[in-house]
């Protein structure tokens, strides 16, 4: 791996494929008490436990059942693990050591990814719940293995199960699990870039960062917005996260759409772009169609 680092590096560098601009540092004593907040709320939230804020419902009970069922799993499993291997230590028993590994790898995962999450500086609230959605998986597969404990611990497996369960199958049904945005690139919007877009034959363009993939998506793909962001060394820049060379390939004689949104911290259309010949607003949205292909401004790092 030390032989093959220097030359994946440099084939990425080539491609242009650069780590993300930011660092990750040691988190502060003072941040160290909210990453744990932002820790179980996270957990809770990728267990079906969003609740907070909310009025008192039969629906938001749930949620706090289900918010409290999945902390409490999480806590548990190094403690379960523990109590496997401790057993099997004082019964002497021979065997069972894939099952002992098993355990050992998923609980080492969850206290692994969790002290990471709290000693560190990426947590920002419940918006890096991204970062732990390896624990619900860790929950899935140990919990089963706890249910052979006994006939309670059995039948507290089944009735957990059971109300994860109905609040997913519930939450899919009405819709509840997709959000609503009162602004930004809603899916109505999306759709209405994309029908302008093809009236206009610019299918194919640029957005802020946090809105090139939902413009895409929510377009079933009839555009395709490619991210971008404001930089000094010229009008645009690829990025700044997670894209691909050759979205920014220059087409000539091809027009062209910029997005912007003035609900995000980036940038009003640099004036060396020029005037676009087409320009509309949807809420906080506003869409300028140009008659070329305004890839050629982008420069590389």
């Amino acid at each position: 791996m030390v032989a093959t680092a220097p030359l994946t590096t440099a084939l990425m560098h080539a491609d242009h494929i650069f780590p993300a601009p930011f660092s990750i540092t040691f988190a502060s004593s003072e941040a160290i008490a909210t990453n744990v907040r932002d820790w179980w709320q996270s957990v809770a939230l990728l267990g079906n436990g969003s609740f907070f804020g909310e009025a008192v419902t039969p629906v938001t009970v749930l949620s706090a059942i289900c918010a409290t069922l999945s902390v409490l799993t999480i806590l548990l499993i190094p403690r379960w693990t523990w109590r496997h291997l401790k057993d099997r230590s004082m019964s002497n028993h021979e065997g069972g050591g894939a099952l002992s590994a098993y355990l050992v790898f998923w609980a080492g995962s969850v206290v692994l990814v969790s002290a990471a999450f709290i000693f560190s500086s990426l947590p920002v609230e419940t918006q890096t719940s991204r970062y732990l959605t390896s624990l619900p998986f860790a929950a899935a597969a140990i919990v089963p293995v706890f249910a052979r404990r006994g006939t309670l611990a059995r039948a507290a497996v089944i009735l957990g199960t059971a109300i994860f369960a109905f609040t997913s199958a519930r939450s899919l049904l009405t819709g509840d699990l997709i959000s609503q945005p009162t602004e930004g690139p809603t899916p109505q919007v999306a759709r209405e870039i994309a029908t302008v877009a093809e009236r206009l034959g610019a299918t194919e363009g640029y957005a802020q960062y946090w809105d090139a993939a939902p413009l895409t998506w929510s377009s079933d793909f009839r555009i395709r917005a490619y991210p971008v962001f404001a930089c000094r060394r010229s009008p645009m820049c690829p990025g700044p996260l997670n894209f691909i060379a050759s979205w920014y390939q220059p087409h000539p004689e091809v027009r062209s759409f910029l997005v912007t949104d003035s609900t995000q911290e980036l940038y009003v259309p640099p004036r060396e772009l020029g005037r676009a010949f087409a320009t509309y607003t949807f809420g906080t949205v506003t869409m300028r169609v140009y008659d070329y292909d305004i890839t050629s401004d982008i420069r590389w790092p």
